[in-house]
């Protein structure tokens, strides 16, 4: 069951924002959630106000029987009533967001690939990291490839957040985008996050051997951090020294064994 917090609404309406769809039924839902809430309600004054106007005795009863219990309610008893109706409401919500969540990540997904493939050609004319004073005397198709790239790098970082909400939205919960984003088979595991950590991290990936390609959410693996470097006590010819010692620096078939 999803967890329905202020940040995860934050979320989907950041996934709409940049073009994701909900139904009209999780709206409206939504919707009556605000426009109910009881501590938007003077039950008194609506207890008054049945009274004057010769309602059903029993909407006045009602209404009575509220405006006291508003007198009288606590905090807890506040948050007693409206954590019963998160609980009540939270399967229907799972359920509408269901019906288009995963189509909204396909659709990001493929936002995505396309700038990829686009990035990773320019890249291959020029990298997005060269000096521009190195582009004087350059052709027409370079500098053309480098501006492009520039723009993508930068729109990259406005797509990832948008591409990892709707994974997590789907279902899929992310460590961090790498798995999510990225083929780096073969490749050095810290190397890997210290590109994707460093300055101009698109183009650093390309170089280190990365592709840049959103998976589907079926493939997703995820991608951890690599283990913290330990020190080793080696004994030399006039005692010991301390050297460094990266576990990670193994070869890629070991990941499996």
């Amino acid at each position: 069951m999803l967890d329905h917090t202020l940040i995860r609404e934050e979320s989907i309406r950041a996934i709409e924002a940049a073009g994701g769809e909900f139904t009209d039924e999780y709206h409206r839902l939504i919707r009556r959630r605000t426009e109910c809430d009881p501590s938007t309600i003077n039950a008194a004054q609506q207890y008054a106000e049945a009274v004057i106007s010769d309602a059903d005795p029993t909407q006045v009863a009602m209404w009575g029987t509220l405006a006291l219990a508003q007198t009288t309610a606590s905090s807890v008893d506040e948050a007693t009533v409206r954590n019963g109706l998160a609980r009540a409401l939270a399967p229907v919500l799972d359920a509408e967001i269901a019906k288009t969540a995963v189509k909204n990540y396909e659709k990001f997904r493929r936002q995505f690939n396309t700038a990829a493939t686009a990035f990773t050609k320019a890249h291959d004319i020029i990298p997005a990291t060269t000096d521009p004073g190195d582009l004087i005397n350059a052709s027409s198709e370079i500098r053309t490839a480098w501006a492009e790239g520039q723009s993508l790098a930068h729109n990259f970082d406005g797509l990832v957040p948008t591409l990892t909400a709707a994974a997590t939205i789907a279902g899929t919960q992310t460590s961090n985008p790498i798995g999510l984003i990225l083929n780096t088979e073969g490749l050095h595991r810290r190397r890997v996050w210290e590109a994707w950590t460093g300055p101009n991290r698109w183009t650093a990936l390309l170089q280190l051997g990365a592709t840049i390609h959103a998976v589907a959410l079926e493939e997703y693996e995820d991608y951890r951090e690599p283990a913290p470097m330990q020190q080793r006590h080696i004994r030399g010819d006039v005692g010991w020294r301390t050297v460094d010692v990266d576990p990670e620096d193994h070869t890629p078939d070991e990941d499996d064994e």
